[in-house]
Parts: structure tokens; C-alpha cells; sequence
């Protein structure tokens, strides 16, 4: 479990120091001292670095659990958990959207 919360934080730390390092730039090198304006936030909240991987709406219960299935299967044991969270993400997020649709009809 503290392998999953370590990554997560580090690629939130990586998304968040994209976007002050965007804004920096936007502002001469230099964070502003006031808020940036709605405009500007948005502008650099783009694309993500492609490690990033969003778990906000995946209870970290469930990630741990997914993380120990996925090394319980002899073949995935040699498996960087880099990958193994980005296959854990990429599974969580098909199921979200199945449960999303369904709510919908």
C-alpha cells in the first residue's frame, strides 16, 4: 500500500509542478503573486505527463486490493508496478464507466 500512495503522490507532485512551472513561464519566469486568472489556470492544466495516472475517484481500499490480486498470478511477478498501476488504472477506469453508463439508463 505505501508503494501505491508514494507513486500516486509523486505523479501528483510531477502533474502539479508541470502546471506552476506553465504558469512561471506564462508570467515571465516567474510564479505571479496574485491568483492567476480561470484563463490562465486552464492553459496549463492540459495534457498530463504520460506517467500521470488520475486515482481520485478509486478508493485506495480497492487499488491495494487490485495492486495484491495482480501479484498474486505467478506471471506478473517480474511486472515493474509502474505498469502494474497502469493496468490496475486502465481496468478501474473501464469499470467506472460501465458503472457510469448503467447509472444513466
Amino acid at each position: 500500500m505505501g508503494v501505491v500512495t508514494g507513486f500516486t503522490l509523486a505523479m501528483i507532485t510531477v502533474a502539479d509542478t508541470t502546471e506552476f512551472e506553465c504558469i512561471g513561464q506564462k508570467n515571465g519566469g516567474k510564479l505571479p503573486q496574485e491568483v492567476p486568472s480561470e484563463a490562465d489556470l486552464r492553459g496549463c492544466n492540459g495534457p498530463r505527463p504520460k506517467c500521470s495516472l488520475g486515482f481520485r475517484k478509486i478508493k485506495i481500499g480497492q487499488l491495494k486490493e487490485g495492486v495484491d490480486m495482480f501479484y498474486s498470478d505467478f506471471r506478473n511477478k517480474a511486472i515493474d508496478i509502474e505498469f502494474a498501476l497502469a493496468y490496475l488504472h486502465d481496468q478501474l477506469e473501464a469499470e467506472l464507466k460501465g458503472l457510469r453508463r448503467s447509472a444513466r439508463r
